[in-house]
């Protein structure tokens, strides 16, 4: 069994930071801050100049390798991101989601 929360396994808590591509300048402050192995830098082989989309232009940029390593209810990669390009879910749906699952897992 995987790493647990609350006796939940992390797997099944979606809390996870998702990149927008649009927003994402490469600044790479989020792998850089993050200690938990999140984020990963990502080479781009595939640089697109006649792309109108920056993120198909940046020659290294962010990407969520290990989403399940991230500490469930931190966000202070968000929170440090200047292009504010990093999102989580509402805060509210996952408290929701924990007390529903932990009732599925007591006893197990």
């Amino acid at each position: 069994m995987g790493k647990l929360y609350m006796g939940i396994p992390r797997e099944k808590i979606p809390w996870f930071p998702k990149i927008n591509k649009d927003k994402c300048s490469g600044c790479l402050t989020c792998v850089n801050f993050c200690r938990n192995g999140v984020y990963i830098v990502e080479e781009n082989s595939n640089l697109d100049s006649a792309s109108t989309s920056k993120w198909d232009k940046l020659k290294k940029r962010p990407k969520v390798e290990n989403p399940f390593n991230c500490v469930v209810g931190c966000s202070a990669c968000a929170q440090l991101c200047p292009m504010e390009a990093i999102e989580f879910p509402e805060r509210k749906k996952i408290v929701k989601t924990i007390w529903e699952l932990a009732s599925k897992y007591q006893g197990k």
